[in-house]
């Protein structure tokens, strides 16, 4: 008889429980996901952190928390994991009444882009583990890889040339009646800038400097079509490099900086492109839009683009075109506007055993790295 009874009430404990975890296993049972910042710069760590949190007396005795990232990502950790088109991560716990936990879970961000996480799958189970539920929760964490920036040594004559082009032009606007400050001499400085003041006191060349009336701005205008279709994702993402680590250097040197390209938008699949500027801020939204560029897309038509944006001249406004592709028709096209008298500059990637074989006023080849 006690054995009978026993059975009978192990049977309603079971029975109870099961039909009381189906109900409320998942109130007040938080779980999320997310990246503990909100961007990072290509080859730099970052870390995931999911945290579990029972609001309850109700223990979880098993959960499961299942995810995917991009497979880009290089974990520390990889138990639980398993890669393909994604890394599908799944983690278990058990979690007490009223308990947080937070894991967290490191990684190297390899390529730039733009990764969304925006659901995590939970499987838990009852007390007895005999009955599982299952639910999808809705889990939005955003991560910006930035483009990395390319060594100084590496475009310092490209630059210094161009600068040379767009200071002439800006000295055309500075007033001299508000003094800005003294920095140290650059190439491109002219002789009449110089401070022997300051030069002598220092021992090196120091140049004057003035807040302009009219500022000069620089248009970098990137065009994603390549010359061959070797390395073609290479190429792009390396020009794309080419005009973060541009962007960078004028705005630091307080050149407003606009950017237009024909590559599109992973968000919404318009063009990229970001209006004049030369804030900190700025900087950070020009490398959050190149890293929103999606290379999988179709690229929109270049010389509609081009077209568009170059459509007056203003003597304040120097344009820098970053392009792999230089076939006929484009080259005809960049020598039609210098004939206009716009003021332009061509940066063409190319490796370095391939020959560049145009010819023109302000065309630089700016050499990429061999794969591997």
């Amino acid at each position: 008889m006690r054995f009978l009874l026993a059975i009978l009430f192990a049977t309603a404990i079971f029975i109870l429980q099961f039909h009381f975890y189906r109900k409320n296993w998942n109130k007040a049972f938080h779980v999320a996901v997310s990246y503990d910042r909100p961007y990072v710069n290509a080859g730099e760590t970052c870390c995931l952190k999911e945290v579990i949190y029972n609001n309850k007396f109700l223990p979880i005795p098993v959960v499961y928390v299942k995810f995917k990232a991009s497979k880009t990502f290089q974990f520390e950790n990889e138990d639980n994991a398993a890669v393909s088109d994604f890394y599908y991560r799944n983690d278990a716990f058990s979690v007490l009444g009223y308990q947080k936990i937070i894991r967290k879970l490191s990684f190297t961000a390899t390529v730039r882009g733009y990764y969304i996480i925006d659901s995590v799958d939970i499987v838990t189970s009852d007390l007895f583990l005999q009955h599982h539920y299952a639910t999808i929760l809705p889990n939005l964490t955003a991560l910006y890889v930035l483009p990395k920036r390319l060594p100084k040594k590496s475009f310092e004559v490209i630059y210094h040339s161009i600068m040379g082009e767009v200071i002439t032009r800006w000295h055309d606007y500075q007033d001299p009646c508000f003094f800005k400050g003294i920095r140290p001499y650059q190439p491109y400085d002219a002789v009449r800038a110089i401070n022997w003041k300051s030069t002598a006191k220092m021992g090196k060349l120091n140049v004057n400097t003035y807040y302009p009336t009219s500022a000069a701005k620089v248009i970098c205008i990137l065009n994603l079509d390549t010359h061959t279709m070797l390395h073609t994702e290479h190429l792009q993402e390396f020009s794309i490099q080419i005009v973060a680590t541009l962007a960078k250097a004028f705005i630091e040197d307080s050149i407003p900086v606009a950017v237009y390209t024909n590559g599109m938008d992973c968000l919404d699949t318009s063009v990229v492109q970001i209006e004049s500027g030369s804030s900190i801020s700025h900087l950070t939204s020009i490398y959050q839009c190149l890293a929103r560029i999606n290379l999988h897309a179709p690229l929109a038509d270049f010389f509609s683009l081009w077209k568009k944006i170059m459509t007056k001249q203003e003597l304040n406004i120097f344009y820098v075109l970053v392009s792999s592709y230089r076939k006929s028709d484009f080259m005809e096209h960049y020598h039609a506007y210098e004939q206009k008298g716009f003021p332009i500059s061509l940066i063409v990637p190319e490796f370095k055993d391939i020959g560049l074989q145009v010819a023109g006023k302000n065309i630089y080849k700016w050499e990429v790295p061999s794969l591997g």
